[in-house]
């Protein structure tokens, strides 16, 4: 799960130098999940949202004032499909009886180490664990696609993009398999790890915290130089989707917002921030930090409260939204409005994927598992 953290600081050398007036470095160590438990400068271990990261000296920057997300001067990028990648955290693997009265989740696979975020399309399921970004056919075996991805990745018809275990680089490389190719390595100017990634028709965007700023990135899905899109000082980006006509994103002083991709200034959606984000043609669906799962229109409008009690997995579709409830369930609500349905019991999933057929999720102790749609 996102969370709100003392930022990191570098002070020396930050490029804009109004901002250094307010950072105050002081040793956190393992103060964040994704960051391990490395302390300045050492290796972390497991995360709360990646499979490991980088420790370091993490700072409080807020002296510096303000929390508003400004445009790049430019356009923010060209209009495209896709699909923001949602991350799932924590959970234990649960004990009970995990049937409904309509049966009992099938298990996909097994022994995949802590596994952690999940995709699917049409042939195939892929999620991230200690082991890596895997691949699995339906039908067939897990395979690894790469071994250095923390638990960061979104995929698109024919590619899977990641975020390396040190938080700082984004690789891509054929779902089928094939040879890696790193787009970008920015190692050297982020301070925490990178954690969302999403991807339409022509571009990959992302969220990066340098010393004191919070910045939404894009760059061209065959390479090229990474742009900015948008900045605020003092803020951590959260999770992104992708639609046509809009980047989505959240921080949380700011909330969610969307960003047209065609330029423009960010419009503010609703001001709970989000650890979990996804678009559907017509609506906004997120796990606010402060009132659970919501929904609201794409155009904006009152947040509507699904409910207050999510654990911290959440996938849509057109219409309805599956997702992680406290106390371990694996739930189904439509988004349209209605009652909530339990589709499994003590699963406490970390990322849940849905396809026309099933509800998929992993938990940590290395199992994947599914579920017909109810």
């Amino acid at each position: 799960m996102f969370h709100r953290v003392k930022h990191p600081s570098v002070c020396a050398g930050l490029l804009l130098i109004a901002f250094a007036a307010g950072c105050e470095s002081k040793s956190l160590g393992n103060s964040v999940g994704q960051a391990g438990t490395g302390g300045p400068g050492g290796s972390g271990g497991t995360g709360d949202s990646n499979p490991g990261g980088t420790g370091g000296t993490f700072s409080s920057c807020d002296g510096i004032g303000g929390s508003t997300w400004v445009a790049a001067e430019g356009k923010a990028g060209s209009s495209g499909d896709g699909d923001g990648l949602l991350f799932a955290s924590g959970g234990g693997p649960g004990t009970g009886d995990p049937c409904t009265p309509e049966g009992c989740p099938e298990t996909v696979a097994t022994d995949q180490g802590s596994a952690w975020s999940i995709a699917v399309d049409a042939g195939s399921l892929y999620w991230t664990s200690d082991r890596g970004l895997v691949r699995m056919p339906f039908g067939g075996t897990p395979t690894v696609i790469a071994f250095d991805s923390n638990s960061t990745f979104a995929i698109d018809a024919s590619s899977a993009y990641w975020v390396t275990r040190t938080g700082g680089t984004i690789m891509k490389a054929p779902l089928a398999g094939g040879p890696a190719l790193q787009l970008t390595d920015r190692s050297s100017a982020v301070t925490l790890p990178i954690q969302g990634l999403a991807v339409d028709a022509a571009f990959v965007y992302w969220g990066e915290y340098r010393p004191c700023l919070g910045v939404l990135m894009k760059m061209g899905k065959e390479g090229g130089s990474p742009t900015a899109i948008s900045s605020s000082n003092q803020e951590a980006p959260g999770p992104l989707a992708v639609d046509a006509t809009n980047l989505y994103a959240s921080s949380s002083r700011v909330g969610v917002f969307k960003i047209p991709l065609t330029g423009g200034a960010p419009v503010v959606l609703a001001r709970d921030g989000a650890s979990r984000l996804a678009v559907t043609a017509d609506r906004v669906v997120w796990i606010g930090n402060s009132n659970g799962l919501q929904t609201m229109p794409l155009q904006g409008g009152a947040p509507v409260v699904i409910s207050t009690q999510p654990w911290a997995a959440m996938a849509t579709d057109s219409t309805q939204v599956f997702w992680g409830r406290v106390g371990g369930s694996v739930m189904s609500t439509p988004l349209a409005g209605g009652a909530d349905k339990v589709l499994a019991n003590f699963q406490y999933p970390r990322g849940i994927a849905v396809d026309s057929t099933s509800v998929y999720w992993t938990r940590e102790n290395g199992t994947i598992m599914r579920v017909p749609r109810q």
